[in-house]
């Protein structure tokens, strides 16, 4: 059960003094993703204004390394393995990885013996084949699953609230139905049965194509005691969905950024002839980094992107390469070597390694202007007070930039081309001072717009603290 309350204010916004209030944040991180981890310590950042006691439980995809990353406890997400939903760090915990081999007794080589000759068997009946490899794996998913939901509501049952934190969460292309629409609709049915408030605070609307992570989604959203999202855009495709539950707006948990906090002032407008440009590549639809394969749209929007950073190098532009994902990373490494392989002085052209999210803000902010696909590259630009050329493969993208006044600086991913992206970048740093006084007044708002969403949680989870609760538990790294 958690400590007493007593509410307090703190310019004009509750806060609230306690002990033991716990509250677990979900997300499909891994670690290397810096979009994730810009809304991971947004949410912690407004939690504690609100809390400032309060423990905090993440519940992702690779907890060892966000564990240690964010200095905070974690538990895996998911205990299935899937492409592209990867949960290698739990199967190997739970000791059914099969990287170690056991000395194989007697008996036990008898048993292998039989099983060899089974399959052989069953080889020459291919049906029979068949349903023996569905049965193997359907065994092997329930070995992984068992021992992973038991722990996860013992879990459950130390938590006073639920957070899925931002993000585009609704979405099945990563692991379809079974990756994050099942490991949501798990984790918050045990939160219903434990007597524990769930919250989406900020979350969009990606990929869902399957019915069956509709049909997760609509349980999903019947359960939680609050829903906010992140674009008008989110509303839309839920209400199609048939979803009539209240939704309200919040903006992406990145705006809460703690550099949002302070009045420091933005990058000034460049004086130096030499400019500064911050290109983050992207994987999108390339094969073995991309869960969908579109490689005839890869290939046209990666030759295009070549021929537009020679061009800035040719025009005494100063190119860095980053990103804001680790599968981007080979990437913009192949970039970064074709351009120095044309014969480009080393001296105008700089590879990033990858990231973590203060120092994606400390290079942000010395540059002139950021050519970007992901969302979180843009938005983490914007603020940072970057104006942006935004190459989107992705409604969300777009529906960013329009919602900051941006749209004229954002191209199709699909048709763009090297001389339409530097034009659109030459008129955007003609007009750079306007755009960064611009982009402060909107992120301001949104940060203001987050803050709210999160007191209005706080009060919700400051009432719910008094109802018995399962005894807290640690969970350990």
């Amino acid at each position: 059960m958690c400590g007493e309350y007593a509410a307090k204010d703190m310019g004009g916004v509750s806060s609230y003094s306690h002990r033991y209030l716990r509250i677990g944040l979900i997300s499909p991180y891994v670690g290397t993703n810096l979009g994730d981890a810009a809304i991971i310590e947004s949410a912690r950042t407004h939690l504690i204004r609100l809390f400032p006691k309060a423990e905090f439980l993440l519940i992702v995809l690779d907890c060892e390394y966000v564990s240690n990353l964010h200095g905070l406890e974690a538990f895996p997400l998911a205990a299935i393995p899937l492409p592209f939903y990867n949960t290698v760090v739990y199967v190997q915990r739970a000791g059914l990885s099969g990287q170690t081999k056991p000395r194989t007794s007697g008996v036990e080589s008898l048993r292998l013996h039989a099983r060899s000759e089974l399959k052989e068997i069953a080889g020459r009946i291919p049906l029979l084949l068949s349903a023996a490899r569905r049965l193997r794996d359907g065994l092997v998913m329930v070995s992984l699953e068992m021992p992973h939901l038991l722990q996860a509501y013992k879990v459950v049952r130390s938590l006073d609230g639920l957070i899925i934190a931002g993000g585009g969460q609704f979405d099945d292309e990563y692991g379809g139905p079974w990756g994050h629409p099942y490991s949501m609709f798990k984790w918050i049915t045990l939160a219903r049965r434990a007597h524990v408030p769930v919250f989406f605070v900020g979350v969009g609307v990606d990929d869902l194509h399957h019915p069956l992570s509709k049909w997760f989604l609509r349980r999903i959203l019947a359960q939680a005691r609050r829903v906010s999202l992140r674009d008008e855009g989110s509303h839309g495709i839920l209400r199609r969905l048939g979803i009539q539950r209240e939704l309200i707006s919040c903006p992406d948990l990145a705006f809460g950024m703690p550099i949002m906090n302070s009045d420091a002032p933005f990058p000034p407008v460049p004086a130096s002839s030499q400019l500064t440009i911050g290109l983050s590549p992207i994987s999108f639809g390339l094969k073995d980094r991309w869960p969908t394969i579109h490689s005839t749209i890869f290939e046209r929007y990666w030759h295009e992107l070549r021929v537009f950073a020679s061009s800035l190098l040719k025009a005494n532009y100063s190119l860095r390469i980053f990103v804001t994902d680790g599968g981007d990373y080979n990437l913009a490494k192949i970039l970064y070597d074709q351009l120095v392989d044309t014969g480009t002085d080393k001296k105008h052209v700089q590879l990033l390694p990858l990231l973590e999210l203060q120092e994606l803000i400390n290079l942000l902010r010395t540059c002139d202007a950021v050519v970007a696909s992901r969302l979180h590259g843009v938005l983490l630009s914007h603020v940072s007070g970057v104006p942006v050329l935004a190459i989107s493969y992705r409604r969300k993208v777009m529906v960013h930039m329009e919602d900051m006044g941006q749209e004229q600086f954002c191209l199709d991913f699909e048709t763009y081309t090297s001389s339409e992206a530097r034009e659109s970048l030459f008129s955007m740093l003609t007009d750079r001072g306007g755009i960064v006084s611009a982009l402060r007044n909107r992120c301001i708002d949104k940060r203001i717009a987050v803050e709210q969403e999160f007191t209005a949680i706080g009060a919700e989870l400051a009432l719910n603290s008094g109802k018995p609760k399962g005894q807290a538990m640690r969970v350990g790294r």
